[in-house]
């Protein structure tokens, strides 16, 4: 064998996919490949580049990987390799096995063919998962004779999820993983008949091939009572007690924390709108079950700010405070998270009013203390380039005459897009009588700051100024300010 250092070294991934081994010629895909899209076909396009670009758009890049970096480092990839697949014969042996064979002998079968293998590596923690169960797993996935896997979460360092039982994986994947529990690590030997059938998946997967998979089952939720229940008839579900509509609520919620840590924010919003739609259709029968129902409506309402503001939602994340704020005036998470909105819009003094009022409430809570800090620093940062900025807005030094004379939305490079947006915006606090300003957010480049000057003054909006000792971004307000104003806490 090979010394170590050429051994990994011939193993190296290239930035945009996988080589196949150390003794084969590499090649290299343009794009990655999930086991999904393997499971339905999928088209493969290969360069005979080694050094082609980077992929900016792929969805497992890392943020911090550079034009002609690889993808993977050595030590990386040697972690992931499985010298199993590529067992060396014993020169005693007479009759030696191909590997996959070989290991088969220390495996169980949870098939009546013997199609489906199993080893346990690490043993897991609670119950079964039962069908429907939303998974979250790690897995490497690994063809004979290749010790670098075809397929692997762990190499795009993103966890893989999928409903269990409902045909998003293969089908030995759906009668692997019903074996196993919480934490549990274990290996599958997968025939083709249970994988990819007689065809495979050319050329990543080839014809008939057996595949070993080593999956580790990092958590699951049961949403057994939400699937049941959305199979009711109108009048079934009308029938439900506020108890079990509590577990079908409590369901979807899990779905949508689960959908969160795996960042597929659209996904878990959908969950919390479901979940909230459902709470609030219920009907209740005394003063306890408002009590639970108040409790478990508040956490949902908290849960879509926290989704809106990962979806850079931010006056969606502001509504959905405000509802929480209603009924609990006091809600410190409510107030935070209304923070985090308000710095979102650029609108720095409401988010260090709200962030104030959540940490006099909590002043020991060190996250609060860290956002009203960084709060701070990016005000600071930006307080020099804004006043650059707005001194070339407001003031010819020549003529002395306002620049918007000299300028019309022609002469910015400014997307059409942008502009589009912006008149929405700024049309929706015309005929908002409860909005009297917006500011505009501080990370706008100088261009955009202008062309959002020149729109406002086609509505007849003020552009003002800001006083820099209490506001760094551009502030634009109706003519005239009402005698009162609604502020929402």
């Amino acid at each position: 064998m090979e010394s170590l250092e050429t051994e990994v070294d011939a193993l190296r991934f290239n930035s945009q996919g996988y080589v196949t081994n150390g003794r084969a010629k590499p090649v290299n895909f343009k794009d990655g490949v999930n086991i999904q899209d393997l499971k339905q076909g999928v088209d493969f396009e290969i360069s005979d580049n080694p050094e082609d670009d980077y992929d900016s758009d792929n969805p497992h890049a890392s943020d911090e990987l550079e034009k002609g970096e690889s993808y993977f480092d050595d030590e990386e990839l040697f972690r992931n390799l499985n010298f199993d697949c590529t067992i060396e014969p014993d020169e005693n042996d007479n009759t030696p096995l191909p590997p996959f064979a070989k290991l088969a002998q220390e495996m169980e079968s949870i098939t009546p063919d013997k199609k489906v293998m199993k080893k346990v590596l690490r043993v897991g923690v609670g119950e079964l998962v039962p069908d429907g169960a939303l998974c979250k797993v790690h897995y490497n996935g690994y063809i004979e004779y290749q010790d670098v896997p075809f397929d692997s979460s762990r190499l795009r360092r993103r966890p893989h999820t999928f409903r269990l039982g409902r045909g998003e994986v293969i089908v030995g994947w759906d009668i692997g993983i019903k074996t196993m529990r919480k934490d549990e690590i274990a290996k599958f030997l997968i025939s083709y008949e249970y994988a990819f059938r007689k065809m495979g998946c050319p050329p990543r997967v080839p014809p008939e091939a057996t595949l070993l998979f080593e999956i580790e089952l990092i958590s699951w939720v049961d949403n057994a009572a939400a699937d049941e229940y959305s199979k009711l008839s109108s009048e079934e579900k009308r029938g439900k007690t506020f108890q079990e509509m509590l577990q079908v609520v409590h369901g979807e919620r899990e779905m949508g924390n689960e959908h969160f840590m795996s960042q597929h924010y659209v996904k878990a919003a959908r969950c919390y709108n479901t979940a909230v739609r459902l709470l609030e259709g219920v009907m209740l029968k005394d003063e306890e079950e408002e009590k639970v129902w108040k409790e478990d409506l508040t956490r949902l309402k908290l849960n879509q700010a926290l989704v809106s503001l990962r979806l850079t939602n931010s006056r969606a994340a502001l509504r959905y405070c405000r509802e929480v704020l209603d009924h609990d005036q006091r809600n410190v998470k409510a107030f935070y998270r209304s923070g985090q909105a308000y710095k979102q819009l650029g609108e720095f003094d409401r988010a260090k009013e709200n962030y104030l009022i959540a940490l006099k409430a909590a002043p020991k809570n060190i996250e609060i203390r860290r956002e009203i800090e960084d709060l701070d620093r990016v005000v600071t940062e930006h307080k020099t380039r804004e006043k650059n900025i707005y001194r070339k807005m407001f003031h010819n030094e020549r003529s002395k005459a306002p620049l918007q004379n000299k300028l019309s939305l022609r002469d910015l490079k400014v997307p059409d897009e942008f502009i589009t947006e912006l008149r929405i915006t700024l049309r929706e606090l015309v005929e908002d009588d409860s909005r009297y300003e917006i500011n505009l957010p501080s990370t706008f480049t100088e261009e955009e700051c202008l062309a959002a000057k020149l729109v406002a003054e086609e509505m007849n909006l003020q552009v003002t100024l800001p006083d820099f000792s209490k506001r760094y971004s551009v502030r634009i307000n109706k003519q005239e300010k009402p005698l009162t104003e609604l502020e929402y806490y």
